[in-house]
């Protein structure tokens, strides 16, 4: 996990200078702001990487326990832990004053898909946290990309 990299460095500057392209890529939930939410394009019983960026702007740890969505029959959050090679885990922390990377440390894998996921489509997913708390989203099909 990583604070901020050169490509969230950038979607900061670029955001503060599109106040409307921030609001088309986040959502907040308390002090949590979700981020850029994306899907691989999949095919109807297959699998798909979720990825999107949780900061945290609040004083206390949240725990984030799972994204769930109709479109699959399961889902866990991995963790890589060498290049190439994720495992499962059951939760991962983001911590107060940063962001939480679920792309290239970690990801969301979404399992026997119930329908085929194309590009240009979404789908609604949900977040869940220790605390309880939880937060629809929409996930675009397609990788978020900057303009440079």
């Amino acid at each position: 996990m990583h604070i901020l990299g050169k490509g969230t460095a950038v979607a900061l500057v670029i955001l503060a200078l599109c106040p409307d392209a921030a609001r088309a890529h986040q959502d907040e939930i308390g002090t949590l702001i979700i981020q850029h939410a994306y899907a691989e394009p999949a095919v109807l019983g297959g699998e798909t990487l979720v990825r999107l960026a949780i900061e945290n702007n609040g004083a206390s740890v949240r725990q984030f326990i799972r994204l769930h969505s109709d479109a699959a029959e399961a889902s866990q959050i991995e963790v890589r832990v060498a290049p190439g090679r994720f495992v499962p885990i059951g939760s991962m922390a983001v911590l107060p004053g940063e962001v939480l990377d679920l792309e290239e440390t970690a990801r969301v894998r979404l399992l026997r898909l119930r329908r085929p996921l194309a590009a240009g489509g979404s789908l609604e997913a949900c977040l869940d946290f220790a605390d309880g708390r939880e937060k629809r989203i929409q996930v675009t099909v397609g990788k978020f990309e900057l303009i440079n």
